[in-house]
């Protein structure tokens, strides 16, 4: 029988991230205090649960905040927020996959554990999006031959 996949970690660290940023844009931009102040409850209040659909459900969160971030604070602030959430989580609030992805593709293959988790991580985020395109399917056959070569 298959081992269930432990997707708490991950779900627990995007939870405490969103906390945070929720809290330094509240910090700075006092005019979405309330708006901070409903998610950051909404947030604690959400149930945890190792569940796939849970972890897309906080992704999907994720990029969301990410766009309300940048929008809401001023530049300083934006990077100074960068600053504290990579020394923190090792995550920024930008996130960027498409210059990693297009270098994937280049090159052709996967080279690691570490690209092939992102690989899988940028597949299941586009999954409804992209599937059936070129690139997925393209991805989904350099995945295929990197887990054939372990």
């Amino acid at each position: 029988m298959k081992e269930k996949k432990n997707y708490l970690p991950e779900i627990e660290k995007l939870k405490n991230w969103a906390l945070d940023v929720w809290g330094f844009i509240g910090a700075k931009a006092p005019e979405l205090k309330q708006v901070q102040e409903m998610a950051i409850g909404s947030i604690q209040r959400f149930p945890i649960a190792n569940n796939r659909q849970i972890l897309l459900g906080f992704r999907e969160s994720t990029r969301d905040l990410r766009s309300i971030a940048k929008e809401a604070l001023k530049p300083a602030d934006f990077n100074e927020l960068n600053l504290f959430l990579l020394g923190k989580y090792g995550l920024t609030i930008e996130k960027d996959n498409s210059r990693t992805i297009i270098l994937i593709i280049g090159r052709g293959k996967i080279n690691s554990e570490f690209e092939a988790r992102f690989v899988k991580d940028y597949l299941d985020d586009t999954n409804n999006i992209n599937e059936g395109t070129d690139t997925y399917v393209l991805l989904n056959k350099m995945l295929a031959a990197y887990e054939d070569l372990l």
